[in-house]
C-alpha cells in the first residue's frame, strides 16, 4: 500500500472520529435533556456506551494507519511491504463505519 492511500485513509479515519464525538456530545445533551424531563435515560445512555466502543475502534485504526506510515518512511525499497491482512481490515471499517 502506497503513502497517498494510507494518507487517504488516515483522512477518512480523522473524519469518522470527528463525527463519532459529534454523536457521542448530542446524545449526552439528549440524555441529560431526558434526565430533568424525568424520563428513563437507559436506552440512550446504551447507545452513548455503543458510540463509546466505536469511536476507540476507530481510533485504534486511525493508530494502525499511523503505524504503517512509519513503517513506510523507515523501510528501503528493497524490503517487503508489510502483510495486507491488517490493512484489508481497517479498509473495511473505514469504507463502512458502524455508525
Amino acid at each position: 500500500m502506497d503513502r497517498q492511500t494510507l494518507h487517504r485513509y488516515l483522512a477518512q479515519a480523522d473524519d469518522h472520529i470527528d463525527e463519532a464525538t459529534e454523536r457521542l456530545e448530542r446524545q449526552s445533551r439528549m440524555i441529560e435533556r431526558l434526565k430533568h424531563a424525568g424520563r428513563d435515560p437507559s436506552a440512550a445512555e446504551e447507545l452513548v456506551a455503543c458510540f463509546e466502543r466505536t469511536l476507540e475502534s476507530v481510533r485504534s485504526e486511525r493508530r494502525t494507519i499511523i503505524d504503517l506510515l512509519g513503517t513506510l518512511k523507515g523501510r528501503s525499497q528493497k524490503e517487503k511491504a508489510p502483510k495486507p491482512a491488517p490493512v484489508e481490515r481497517l479498509v473495511f471499517m473505514l469504507e463502512n463505519p458502524p455508525l
